[in-house]
């Protein structure tokens, strides 16, 4: 996981949102369970972030995670 300037503590849902975005812009993958002890949250609490952020075509959902939007992607 990419090095933050600040210690985990709770997060609200959009700072961690924006942090998987961030993660998945510099991995090109994300991978829940990951997030999760990273983030020191639950993986539904993950899952239901990337099911609201794939809502809002902000990725798409893989089993396990998350993949980036491809540019000419038929939805």
């Amino acid at each position: 996981m990419q090095k933050f300037n600040f210690m985990i503590r709770h997060l609200f849902k959009e700072e961690r949102r924006m942090i998987i975005l961030d993660e998945l812009k510099t991995k090109k993958r994300v991978v829940n369970k990951e997030l999760a002890d990273f983030l020191q949250v639950s993986c539904n609490t993950i899952r239901q972030d990337i099911k609201d952020l794939a809502r809002v075509n902000r990725l798409t959902i893989v089993h396990g995670g998350a993949l980036p939007i491809e540019p000419n992607s038929v939805r």
